[in-house]
């Protein structure tokens, strides 16, 4: 599937849909996946759209692609923009969330609240989600955006020379993810910290500590 938001193009892969069905199939109703399927769809777009609009905002071009890891803004024609800039855009996403979580918050706090079952559990499900899904991309690893912050912030300290600290930073935070998965048996997370680490550790052998790369030429990502 594919459409526009203004000038952003986005695609929506079918594997985006599948995983969504998959992480909702607990819920055992079909009315309650349907409910956690669209929550997830319009959290993660609103995530990937954080990312894009500060992008734009930079002269950049985003375009972004929901897929079964989760979604990627990427941009056409990158350029290098700055490691300042590139940890406000890596930020923005979460922020979203984070703002989506505080509406929903504040009108629980001031009453405004459904009275329909269905509708009061798709505020929670989505206030669950775009917070604390906010915060676990804060973690310090890449490709989450806690990790892309952490990079740019290296960089900025060491005068472009921290990509392969970040990326060992980002192989102990993997193995961190996997033994927490192990211990409360969540084999989605464990497999994503078995990703991400295995990732890292390919991208470690690989870089040049010398210069940094331009992780906004490439893409900003979110599992």
């Amino acid at each position: 599937m594919v459409f526009r938001l203004g000038s952003i193009p986005i695609r929506v892969r079918g594997l985006f849909l599948f995983m969504a069905v998959v992480l909702g199939a607990r819920l055992q109703r079909p009315d309650l996946i349907a409910i956690w399927v669209g929550i997830v769809f319009v959290s993660v777009l609103a995530h990937e759209l954080g990312h894009a609009l500060v992008g734009r905002r930079f002269g950049l071009e985003p375009q972004i692609e929901l897929h079964g890891m989760g979604g990627t803004t990427s941009w056409v024609n990158g350029r290098e923009i700055g490691h300042a800039r590139g940890i406000a855009i890596s930020l923005a996403g979460p922020f979203a969330g984070f703002a989506i979580a505080a509406v929903i918050f504040a009108s629980r706090r001031l009453g405004l609240q459904p009275h329909q079952p269905l509708a009061l559990l798709a505020l929670d499900l989505a206030f669950q989600i775009n917070f604390w899904w906010g915060i676990f991309n804060l973690a310090p690893m890449l490709p989450l955006d806690g990790g892309n912050v952490m990079r740019g912030t290296l960089n900025l300290l060491t005068k472009g020379r921290g990509e392969k600290p970040a990326r060992a930073i980002s192989v102990l935070m993997g193995g961190v993810l996997l033994a927490y998965a192990a211990l409360v048996g969540a084999l989605w997370l464990g497999a994503l910290g078995a990703f991400f680490t295995w990732a890292n550790v390919q991208a470690y052998r690989q870089a040049d500590t010398r210069s940094a790369d331009a992780p906004l030429a490439q893409s900003i990502e979110m599992p």
